[in-house]
């Protein structure tokens, strides 16, 4: 089964509703984790045939990868990849982060594997701040609620 880009946000938000995020911020580092493994599972007990992958490795020496990548069989131009990155009480500049995030998934663009895959930030934070700072940038907003607020923006448009 193929997800294209507006089944992804759909689902994002629906998978946001269902849970209850106490206090998100008590997660620390580990919702960014949570939230994507969670999601992964989700989406896989919905859509069985969904094509979906994690932690997939791009450039050795570039740090983290690709957290979520769907229809990963696909030609590259049915891929979307997805880097998560998520807020926590600690971040100072959560901003910062997001930039450098853009700037690593730019260069995951170039790679030949994924030359024409969709690849997008999705942004999980807990405060206003940078909320309003990821709607300058362009982020588009998934969900609001829940203890938390998720953007999602396609780095290589």
């Amino acid at each position: 089964m193929k997800i294209d880009l507006n089944t992804l946000t759909a689902r994002l938000d629906e998978w946001a509703r269902a849970r209850y995020f106490d206090d998100i911020s008590a997660h620390g580092a580990g919702w960014s984790r949570w939230l994507q493994t969670d999601f992964a599972a989700w989406m896989r007990d919905r859509f069985p045939k969904a094509d979906i992958q994690r932690d997939v490795r791009v450039l050795a020496d570039e740090g983290p990868g690709i957290d979520l990548l769907l229809n990963a069989q696909s030609p590259a131009a049915e891929r979307i990849a997805v880097f998560v990155l998520c807020q926590t009480a600690e971040d100072s500049n959560f901003l910062a982060k997001a930039d450098e995030a853009i700037n690593r998934l730019s260069k995951i663009a170039t790679a030949a594997e994924h030359r024409g895959c969709s690849i997008h930030l999705l942004a999980g934070v807990i405060t206003e701040v940078p909320s309003e700072g990821l709607r300058q940038r362009g982020f588009a907003g998934i969900h609001n609620g829940n203890g938390m607020h998720l953007y999602m923006k396609q780095v290589n448009a």
